[in-house]
């Protein structure tokens, strides 16, 4: 997978959350903070909208704090790695900052594989849509 474009796909995504930010998303309303289960799988549409195959969401404890992220093979991806003070998006092959997240587990990554009542997977549906509009309507400008 071509990193530069992961990288790319992800700030677009991340900046499409911002942009929504008071339009009702309640999934994604603390973001980053809290939302990191919800944003993986969300990303993880998107990424598979652009073709970039499937992901695996990877879920993890360190102490009391929960995090999840995305990876595909040793690619990790991660849009709400800020909430534990680190960059806003990271994309990497260095693992050692996950570290520490042990007690994981993990799936496929995607709304419909999330495991969700489907009441729940249609507000996913809901804020993926949105969050699709804000990156088109940025695209435009």
């Amino acid at each position: 997978m071509n990193e530069i474009l992961v990288l790319e796909a992800a700030q677009a995504f991340r900046s499409g959350i911002e942009a929504t930010q008071g339009a009702g998303i309640l999934v994604l309303q603390n973001f980053p903070h809290g939302s990191c289960g919800d944003t993986s799988d969300l990303l993880a549409e998107y990424f598979m909208s652009l073709g970039f195959g499937d992901w695996t969401y990877v879920s993890g404890k360190s102490g009391s704090r929960h995090h999840a992220w995305l990876q595909q093979d040793s690619l990790i991806v991660d849009i709400t790695a800020d909430q534990f003070g680190a960059t806003p998006v990271v994309v990497s092959y260095d693992a050692h900052s996950y570290e520490q997240f042990t007690e994981r587990r993990t799936r496929k990554a995607g709304i419909e594989d999330s495991g969700a009542m489907r009441h729940y997977r249609q507000n996913l549906h809901y804020s993926f849509n949105t969050i699709l509009q804000a990156i088109r309507k940025a695209k435009q400008l």
